[in-house]
């Protein structure tokens, strides 16, 4: 069975994976993460007698540095290896894997110019990620409190020349400053952001991608990179000039008399681990479910962006049950699905679960069907006069963006068949995550710094 959406992760591993204390960490960490496919930059030591093997993933290219993983189950295949760069077919999808010069900033520009040659018409790269050992940007790397000096121009030109040359994009670099190595040298803090993930133009716009930054606090000093990639070939919108950011989520909302199965549901299944009673009902629209939970001897809260549900007053502290109930499919973004999705798990006790359903993909694409609704973006417009935006999100994609939100799925998923046409899953916080961790963002630097090569050592 073909799946709607890979999950890559990538990261450097600073040869841990035989290593007797970070293995079993690592371990931990990949079944709550539990990509598709997996790139490991410095696998293990070069020294090492024996590949170490990682259960339920067998190896698609590499020894004992460079390896690329698939999970079992999941197709894929070679296409070419070398010392510091692999790619693989998965699905349909053309994967890089890269761990560039750790000490050479002009083998580093050469390597650059290589996977830009290799990138040639028929077969362009879907994704390249891995541990680029540079900043692209200048602010990307600092040293103290000051712009550092490790990545010359000629690198940065390199890499521009592979954005452009390629039609990639480098989809960890919006938003806020993050860095995915730090390391103290000479009694300074030299922070990067070197782990990146170039998704080509086209594919960008319909995937997800986020970093982790837990394993350092476990058993790496960098930070993983993880990326949820579609699977086939994008919808073609009926009227090109629409523009899916003119979507009003709150339109879609629905007045009921009674309030949704979801929530008798929570009442009951989840009123043991609701301490104290408190709900947060994250998008409840007209509030319905709220007054249920209240009149049910709850303590409930709803929450919506939209003031005109007159809920807007953002929450205060965390609770040990959230529900995010058909949000998501009407977000015509998958970054702002991931945002929203974060600033729900903002607010979850960190032992609390979160309950979130959306519209499924054969109940979506089932009415757009009946009720000749046109495409928009990666999901349809369910009224255009109304500018709602539907999308149908499986179990898979679901769990794509809470794990890219800092979630795995939990334990406690009921057992029991949900209403047809919906989605739905149980999330909590990944172990890692429990008490927020602040690693990969610091101040923004100052200055350039004018000593010379003070933080060479990366």
């Amino acid at each position: 069975m073909t799946p709607g959406h890979l999950l890559v992760a990538g990261l450097n591993l600073r040869k841990g994976l035989a290593n007797a204390t970070r293995r079993p960490r690592f371990l931990r960490w990949l079944i709550e993460v539990s990509p598709d496919i997996l790139l490991i930059q410095e696998t293990q030591s070069a020294q090492a007698a024996n590949q170490a093997v990682i259960p339920g993933y067998r190896r698609i290219a590499g020894d004992l540095s460079l390896t690329s993983w698939a999970r079992d189950g999941v197709a894929a295949r070679p296409v070419g290896a070398a010392r510091w760069y692999q790619t693989l077919e998965a699905h349909g999808r053309l994967i890089g894997n890269v761990h560039l010069s750790p000490s050479s900033g002009r083998e580093r520009a050469d390597q650059l110019s290589q996977l830009l040659e290799a990138n040639k018409p028929g077969q362009e790269l879907d994704l390249l990620a891995g541990d680029f050992n540079l900043a692209p940007r200048r602010q990307d790397g600092i040293f103290g409190d000051r712009l550092s000096t490790f990545t010359s121009g000629a690198e940065r030109s390199a890499f521009r020349a592979l954005l452009d040359g390629g039609g990639l994009v480098d989809v960890l670099a919006e938003g806020e400053q993050e860095f995915t190595f730090e390391r103290q040298l000479r009694s300074q803090t030299s922070s990067f952001r070197c782990d990146l993930a170039l998704l080509r133009q086209g594919i960008a716009e319909r995937s997800v991608a986020a970093y982790d930054h837990s394993p350092r606090s476990s058993f790496s000093d960098h930070s993983a990179v993880l990326v949820s990639i579609p699977v086939g070939a994008g919808r073609v919108p009926a009227r090109p000039e629409d523009d899916p950011a003119t979507a009003v989520p709150a339109h879609t909302a629905m007045r009921r008399s009674t309030a949704s199965p979801w929530a008798q549901w929570v009442a009951t299944a989840l009123a043991p681990k609701a301490a104290g009673g408190r709900v947060l009902d994250f998008g409840c629209g007209h509030g319905r479910d709220v007054r249920f939970y209240n009149e049910s001897g709850f303590h409930a809260v709803g929450y919506d962006t939209d003031p005109m549900f007159a809920a807007a007053l953002p929450p205060e502290g965390t609770f040990p049950v959230i529900t995010m109930l058909f949000v998501l499919n009407t977000i015509a973004s998958p970054k702002q699905r991931l945002a929203a999705l974060r600033q729900a798990t903002a607010h979850l006790d960190d032992d609390g679960v979160l309950l979130v359903a959306t519209r499924s993909p054969q109940e979506v694409e089932r009415q757009a069907s009946t009720r000749s609704w046109d495409a928009v973006g990666d999901g349809y417009w369910s009224s255009r006069a109304r500018r709602t935006f539907q999308r149908g999100i499986g179990t898979e994609e679901l769990r794509h963006l809470g794990v890219c939100g800092g979630l795995t799925v939990s334990a406690q998923l009921p057992k029991r068949s949900w209403p047809v046409g919906a989605s739905a899953l149980l999330f909590r916080l990944r172990d890692a995550q429990r008490g927020r961790p602040t690693a990969g963002r610091r101040p923004a630097a100052t200055g350039v710094l004018t000593t010379s090569m003070a933080d060479t050592l990366f």
